[in-house]
């Protein structure tokens, strides 16, 4: 959760001004599109660093299985609200889909660019270990 809170907050302020430029240009279906555009991508990106890391805590063998198992769940629900919001008779006709591509294209590069940052802020040490292992004669 702490490595959320530095992405989620300036993401919410952008899905804001992608809600209010959607209601100045295509008004209240563009800014219910925008908003729900926002708030998917939002709810699908921050539930991968919830879920995975308390698995990758408990085992870090099943946190591959895992993840890869949470991406096609993930997938497979993004293809049904796709499906449900194409259908211009049922709950799609309340929203503007380009409104919805264009605010979720961009939340994803913002919310993808902050948790770079992010990441790249936690200074976690990297190194390889193969070396140590592999018998080179430096070891030996």
């Amino acid at each position: 959760m702490k490595m959320l809170r530095p992405v989620l907050v300036p993401t919410a302020v952008v899905v804001a001004l992608c809600v209010v430029a959607a209601a100045f240009i295509g008004g209240r279906e563009a800014a219910a599109g925008a908003a729900l555009g926002g708030v998917m991508v939002c709810l699908f990106c921050s539930s991968t660093p919830l879920l995975l890391n308390p698995v990758t805590k408990a085992s870090p063998a099943a946190s591959l299985p895992v993840s890869v198992l949470f991406f096609s769940a993930k997938v497979m629900v993004f293809m049904a609200l796709a499906w449900i919001l194409i259908d211009d008779d049922g709950i799609g006709r309340g929203f503007d889909l380009q409104a919805i591509g264009v605010t979720a294209l961009i939340t994803s590069l913002t919310w993808t660019i902050l948790q770079i940052v992010a990441f790249r802020r936690q200074r976690v040490l990297v190194y390889d270990l193969s070396a140590e292992k592999s018998g080179s004669p430096d070891n030996l």
